[in-house]
């Protein structure tokens, strides 16, 4: 990883309840948020522009969880938020 917050878990099963409040990030050289196997909690509140790659990847996630992203009040801006199944 390249320091920026991810959400990767080694463990299978997936991480449950994680929270990512009021995050700001801005010309990161990859993903802003990096985040994998994720099967419940919030990320709310985040303001994230111009980002390399992604602003927020959801890499296997639950859609309840992606859900909560997409309405979770954050503001993304020329980056996308891209979702792998």
């Amino acid at each position: 990883m390249n320091g920026l917050p991810h959400g990767k878990h080694p463990v299978y099963g997936g991480v449950h309840n994680l929270s990512i409040v009021n995050h700001t990030a801005a010309g990161t050289g990859d993903d802003s948020l990096g985040l994998f196997g994720i099967t419940s909690g919030e990320v709310r509140g985040c303001h994230i522009k111009d980002s390399f790659d992604r602003g927020i990847l959801l890499d296997n996630v639950t859609d309840a969880f992606a859900a909560a992203v997409e309405g979770g009040g954050n503001v993304v801006e020329r980056c996308p938020i891209y979702r792998t199944y």
